[in-house]
Parts: structure tokens; C-alpha cells; sequence
């Protein structure tokens, strides 16, 4: 039987919704490219793993499972549901699959990242602050897990936040499922700096433990219009 479903679940099962529906969006994409291949590299891709969320409601998939039982499986479930789609197209297209991946990744953050910008009626704002706001679409670990794994941030400027952490709350649902890690990491990199984007904040992965390094370690950096001109950056600007 379900718990009471809180506000905090709502906001991690919205956070896993997203997830989700990026999986969607990259097996589109690869259907699109792959039509004649493509939905049968799919269907196994998905063997094992629940349906995709869709229209469900996190009160209709608990009607008949504790509400944390259910948010820390999801968390399993979705995120080595897309390790195992992307695994099996680079397995079977290499570079081409990760491409289209790593495109349709990016563009997908920079929809989220506008409705962001819509949601926090914010344009411009400090690398700190949309590191804050991006903590509310980007799905990162089980909560309690959250807990034991400290992030550290440091901010260098007004201009300039770097945040590190020692453990990796993705890498073993990748593992579980054999995909390629440093595809994955350039993956989940290439969605949060589509979302910053939107805000005229730079991305940048520096260190990955999914490339070896012993911690992960990444920098936001505020956009600057050197033009004179001021005003928002272009967002053509904005996406080099």
C-alpha cells in the first residue's frame, strides 16, 4: 500500500519523468535514422524494464507500492533503460549512434532549460543560481544516497562556479546493463549544458570518474557580451 505522497516525491518522480522522456526522444531519433533496424534494436534494448512513465501518475504506479519503494527502483529502472538503449545502437552503429545521441541529448536539456526560464522567470542569472535550478530537473541518485555523497561547490567569480563530488550516483545503473561509460557521461554533460544554455551559462566537464579520474568535476560559466551593445547573448551565440 502506498504512503501519503509528499511534495518531495512529486518533485523527485517529475525529476525521473524527464529521464524518461529523453529515452523516448533519443529512440525516436534513432528511428528516425535506423528505420529499418531501429525497432527491433529497441524492443531489446527494453527487455526486462517497465513500460515508459507516459501519462501515468506517480498516485496511479504506487496504488499498490510504497511511494519509496517504487521512486528508488524507478531511479534504477529509467536511468539503465536509456544506458541499455544507447549501449545496444553504439554497439551496432559506433560513432553515428552516439552523435545522434549526444545531439538529441543537448537539444533535449535546452527544452527543459527554457521551461526553466519560464518556470524561475529568470534570462540571466549567476552560474550558481541555475546550478541551483537545474538541481530541480536533473535526476542524480536516490536521495538518501544523496546524503552520504557530499557535492562540494566553489565559487571562483561572480563569473565562475566549479562543483566536484567523489562518487558517481549514475555509473553503476550504467554498469548494470554493460553500456559504454564515457558515452554515457558525455551523454548526461551534453543535457546540462543544453539546460544552462537557455541561461547564458556555460557548461564544461573538467574530470569524470566515468573516464578514470577519481572524482567528477565540472565549471558554469556566466556568458559575457563583450559586444558593447549589452543585452541578452544571441542564442546562436550562446550555443558555441
Amino acid at each position: 500500500m502506498s504512503s501519503m505522497i509528499e511534495p518531495k516525491h512529486l518533485w523527485l518522480f517529475n525529476k525521473i519523468m524527464i529521464v524518461d522522456s529523453r529515452e523516448e526522444a533519443i529512440a525516436e531519433a534513432y528511428t528516425e535514422e535506423f528505420p529499418d533496424e531501429a525497432n527491433a534494436l529497441i524492443e531489446k534494448s527494453r527487455e526486462g524494464f517497465p513500460e515508459c512513465i507516459g501519462n501515468k501518475t506517480i498516485h496511479q504506479l504506487t496504488k499498490d507500492i510504497d511511494v519509496y519503494v517504487y521512486l528508488e527502483q524507478a531511479i534504477i529502472d529509467t536511468e539503465s533503460k536509456e544506458a541499455s538503449l544507447i549501449k545496444h545502437f553504439v554497439d551496432k552503429f559506433g560513432d553515428e549512434a552516439k552523435r545522434i545521441a549526444l545531439k538529441e541529448s543537448f537539444e533535449h536539456g535546452k527544452r527543459y532549460g527554457e521551461d526553466a526560464v519560464m518556470q524561475y522567470a529568470l534570462i540571466n542569472n549567476s552560474p550558481s543560481g541555475v546550478y541551483n535550478i537545474l538541481k530541480h530537473y536533473l535526476l542524480d541518485g536516490w536521495p538518501p544516497a544523496l546524503k552520504m555523497t557530499p557535492v562540494e561547490t566553489k565559487d571562483v567569480s561572480g563569473l565562475e562556479m566549479i562543483e566536484y563530488h567523489n562518487k558517481c550516483m549514475r555509473i553503476d545503473n550504467w554498469k548494470s546493463v554493460d553500456a559504454p561509460l564515457e558515452v554515457l557521461c558525455d551523454y548526461t554533460n551534453e543535457w546540462i549544458r543544453g539546460f544552462c544554455v537557455k541561461f547564458n551559462i556555460d557548461h564544461a566537464k573538467i574530470t569524470s570518474i566515468a573516464y578514470g579520474d577519481t572524482r567528477c568535476e565540472q565549471a558554469f560559466t556566466k556568458k559575457v557580451d563583450r559586444s558593447g551593445k549589452g543585452g541578452r547573448i544571441p542564442e546562436k551565440q550562446a550555443d558555441r
